[in-house]
Protein backbone atom coordinates (compact mmCIF):
# COMPACT_ATOMS: atom_id res chain seq x y z
CA UNK A 1 0.00 0.00 0.00
CA UNK A 2 3.20 2.57 -0.42
CA UNK A 3 4.10 2.21 3.03
CA UNK A 4 -0.07 3.15 4.25
CA UNK A 5 -0.64 0.74 6.98
CA UNK A 6 -4.61 -0.18 6.38
CA UNK A 7 -5.33 1.02 9.91
CA UNK A 8 -4.04 4.65 8.45
CA UNK A 9 -5.64 4.98 5.27
CA UNK A 10 -9.14 3.67 7.24
CA UNK A 11 -8.81 6.84 9.88
CA UNK A 12 -7.85 8.90 7.27
CA UNK A 13 -11.20 8.29 5.31
CA UNK A 14 -13.23 8.33 8.52
CA UNK A 15 -12.11 11.87 9.46
CA UNK A 16 -12.88 12.93 5.74
CA UNK A 17 -16.22 11.25 6.09
CA UNK A 18 -16.90 12.74 9.17
CA UNK A 19 -15.91 16.23 7.86
CA UNK A 20 -18.24 15.93 4.53
CA UNK A 21 -21.10 15.02 7.51
CA UNK A 22 -20.53 18.53 9.33
CA UNK A 23 -20.91 20.47 6.10
CA UNK A 24 -23.86 18.94 5.07
CA UNK A 25 -25.32 19.70 8.36
CA UNK A 26 -24.29 23.17 8.23
CA UNK A 27 -25.44 23.46 5.08
CA UNK A 28 -28.72 22.51 6.03
CA UNK A 29 -28.62 24.60 9.12
CA UNK A 30 -28.03 27.60 7.32
CA UNK A 31 -30.67 26.10 4.42
CA UNK A 32 -33.28 25.76 7.18
CA UNK A 33 -32.79 29.07 9.00
CA UNK A 34 -32.91 30.88 5.75
CA UNK A 35 -36.43 29.19 5.69
CA UNK A 36 -37.51 30.49 9.25
CA UNK A 37 -36.16 33.96 8.38
CA UNK A 38 -38.65 34.13 5.15
CA UNK A 39 -41.41 32.66 7.26
CA UNK A 40 -40.83 35.09 9.85
CA UNK A 41 -40.92 37.60 7.54
CA UNK A 42 -43.71 36.78 5.79
CA UNK A 43 -45.83 36.18 9.24
CA UNK A 44 -44.72 39.79 10.16
CA UNK A 45 -45.97 41.07 6.62
CA UNK A 46 -49.39 39.44 7.38
CA UNK A 47 -49.20 40.99 11.24
CA UNK A 48 -48.69 44.57 9.78
CA UNK A 49 -51.50 43.97 7.00
CA UNK A 50 -54.16 43.13 9.92
CA UNK A 51 -52.71 45.75 11.74
CA UNK A 52 -53.57 48.18 9.20
CA UNK A 53 -56.51 46.89 8.38
CA UNK A 54 -57.71 47.41 11.76
CA UNK A 55 -56.40 50.70 12.18
CA UNK A 56 -57.98 51.86 8.57
CA UNK A 57 -61.54 50.10 10.44
CA UNK A 58 -61.26 51.94 13.60
CA UNK A 59 -60.58 54.96 11.91
CA UNK A 60 -63.56 54.76 10.03
CA UNK A 61 -65.88 53.75 12.94
CA UNK A 62 -63.93 56.79 14.75
CA UNK A 63 -64.96 59.48 11.92
CA UNK A 64 -68.46 58.20 11.15
CA UNK A 65 -69.31 58.17 14.78
CA UNK A 66 -68.15 61.94 15.97
CA UNK A 67 -70.44 62.89 12.88
CA UNK A 68 -73.12 60.63 14.45
CA UNK A 69 -72.51 62.08 18.13
CA UNK A 70 -72.82 65.70 16.26
CA UNK A 71 -75.95 64.80 14.81
CA UNK A 72 -77.49 63.30 18.14
CA UNK A 73 -76.87 66.51 19.90
CA UNK A 74 -78.93 68.15 17.20
CA UNK A 75 -81.77 65.88 17.88
CA UNK A 76 -81.74 66.33 21.48
CA UNK A 77 -81.84 70.00 20.66
CA UNK A 78 -84.61 70.00 18.35
CA UNK A 79 -86.20 67.11 21.22
CA UNK A 80 -85.80 70.00 23.67
CA UNK A 81 -87.41 73.03 21.97
CA UNK A 82 -90.63 73.80 22.91
CA UNK A 83 -91.58 74.75 19.30
CA UNK A 84 -90.77 71.41 17.99
CA UNK A 85 -92.92 69.42 20.90
CA UNK A 86 -96.16 71.80 19.63
CA UNK A 87 -95.89 70.63 16.52
CA UNK A 88 -94.22 73.70 14.58
CA UNK A 89 -90.58 73.92 13.48
CA UNK A 90 -87.79 74.56 16.27
CA UNK A 91 -85.39 77.19 15.41
CA UNK A 92 -82.31 75.05 14.65
CA UNK A 93 -84.63 73.52 11.38
CA UNK A 94 -85.22 77.56 10.89
CA UNK A 95 -81.92 78.34 10.90
CA UNK A 96 -80.63 75.20 9.13
CA UNK A 97 -82.95 75.85 6.20
CA UNK A 98 -81.93 79.53 5.48
CA UNK A 99 -78.40 78.03 5.62
CA UNK A 100 -78.72 75.80 2.97
CA UNK A 101 -81.01 77.72 0.90
CA UNK A 102 -79.21 78.31 -2.46
CA UNK A 103 -80.68 81.74 -2.52
CA UNK A 104 -79.69 82.56 0.92
CA UNK A 105 -78.27 85.83 1.97
CA UNK A 106 -76.55 86.94 5.56
CA UNK A 107 -79.29 89.48 5.96
CA UNK A 108 -82.00 86.22 6.10
CA UNK A 109 -79.85 85.56 9.62
CA UNK A 110 -79.69 87.53 12.67
CA UNK A 111 -76.48 87.62 14.47
CA UNK A 112 -77.09 85.33 17.03
CA UNK A 113 -78.17 82.97 14.64
CA UNK A 114 -75.34 83.59 12.07
CA UNK A 115 -73.41 82.47 14.93
CA UNK A 116 -75.27 79.71 16.12
CA UNK A 117 -74.85 78.10 12.53
CA UNK A 118 -71.64 79.28 12.05
CA UNK A 119 -69.65 77.47 15.60
CA UNK A 120 -72.00 74.03 14.17
CA UNK A 121 -70.30 74.25 11.05
CA UNK A 122 -66.67 75.05 12.50
CA UNK A 123 -67.06 71.84 14.46
CA UNK A 124 -68.09 70.23 11.43
CA UNK A 125 -65.14 71.01 9.50
CA UNK A 126 -62.75 70.48 12.19
CA UNK A 127 -64.03 66.89 12.80
CA UNK A 128 -63.59 67.11 8.70
CA UNK A 129 -59.96 68.06 9.15
CA UNK A 130 -58.79 65.76 11.47
CA UNK A 131 -60.60 62.98 8.76
CA UNK A 132 -58.56 64.80 5.91
CA UNK A 133 -55.11 64.24 8.03
CA UNK A 134 -56.17 60.35 8.72
CA UNK A 135 -56.92 59.80 4.84
CA UNK A 136 -53.68 61.19 3.94
CA UNK A 137 -51.38 59.19 6.36
CA UNK A 138 -53.61 56.34 5.22
CA UNK A 139 -56.08 55.26 8.01
CA UNK A 140 -58.80 56.21 6.79
CA UNK A 141 -61.02 54.90 3.91
CA UNK A 142 -60.84 56.96 0.40
CA UNK A 143 -64.71 56.43 0.26
CA UNK A 144 -65.25 58.03 3.29
CA UNK A 145 -63.22 60.73 2.87
CA UNK A 146 -64.05 61.75 -0.81
CA UNK A 147 -67.79 61.85 0.59
CA UNK A 148 -67.80 63.84 3.82
CA UNK A 149 -64.90 66.29 1.31
CA UNK A 150 -68.00 67.02 -1.26
CA UNK A 151 -70.16 67.44 1.70
CA UNK A 152 -67.87 70.15 2.59
CA UNK A 153 -67.34 71.65 -1.02
CA UNK A 154 -71.23 71.37 -1.49
CA UNK A 155 -71.39 74.41 1.47
CA UNK A 156 -69.08 76.26 -0.35
CA UNK A 157 -71.41 77.11 -3.25
CA UNK A 158 -74.04 78.08 -0.71
CA UNK A 159 -74.09 81.80 -0.22
CA UNK A 160 -74.11 81.59 3.59
CA UNK A 161 -71.91 79.28 3.21
CA UNK A 162 -69.11 80.81 1.71
CA UNK A 163 -69.40 83.90 3.29
CA UNK A 164 -68.99 81.90 6.38
CA UNK A 165 -65.93 80.02 4.93
CA UNK A 166 -64.21 83.11 3.78
CA UNK A 167 -64.48 84.30 7.51
CA UNK A 168 -63.00 81.00 8.44
CA UNK A 169 -60.03 81.35 6.25
CA UNK A 170 -59.39 84.80 7.52
CA UNK A 171 -59.32 83.82 11.03
CA UNK A 172 -57.02 80.61 10.52
CA UNK A 173 -59.22 78.53 12.20
CA UNK A 174 -58.11 75.79 9.71
CA UNK A 175 -54.44 74.81 8.34
CA UNK A 176 -53.80 75.98 5.11
CA UNK A 177 -53.43 72.54 3.67
CA UNK A 178 -57.31 71.85 4.42
CA UNK A 179 -58.31 74.99 3.37
CA UNK A 180 -56.25 74.44 -0.27
CA UNK A 181 -57.79 70.77 -0.16
CA UNK A 182 -61.15 71.82 0.05
CA UNK A 183 -61.39 75.28 -1.85
CA UNK A 184 -59.58 73.23 -4.62
CA UNK A 185 -61.54 69.71 -4.37
CA UNK A 186 -64.59 69.58 -7.44
CA UNK A 187 -66.92 71.60 -7.59
CA UNK A 188 -70.16 70.09 -5.40
CA UNK A 189 -74.08 70.66 -4.54
CA UNK A 190 -75.99 70.40 -2.17
CA UNK A 191 -79.47 69.35 -1.82
CA UNK A 192 -81.19 69.36 1.14
CA UNK A 193 -84.83 69.07 1.73
CA UNK A 194 -85.85 71.34 4.75
CA UNK A 195 -88.55 74.04 4.96
CA UNK A 196 -87.39 76.58 2.63
CA UNK A 197 -84.92 75.04 0.71
CA UNK A 198 -85.20 75.25 -2.78
CA UNK A 199 -83.84 72.40 -4.97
Amino acid sequence: MGGVSTDAFRSQTKKEQNGMNWEVVGTIAEIVGAIGVVISLVYLAVQVKSNTRALKANASFETTHSWAAFNEMLVSAMMSDSAFQAGEDCRVVEITAKFYNPHGRPEDLSQNDMVLVSMMHRALFQKLEGQYYQFKHGYLEPQIWIARRNWARGVLELPLGRAWWEQEVQAFIFSPEFVSIITEAPIASIKVKLPGVEE
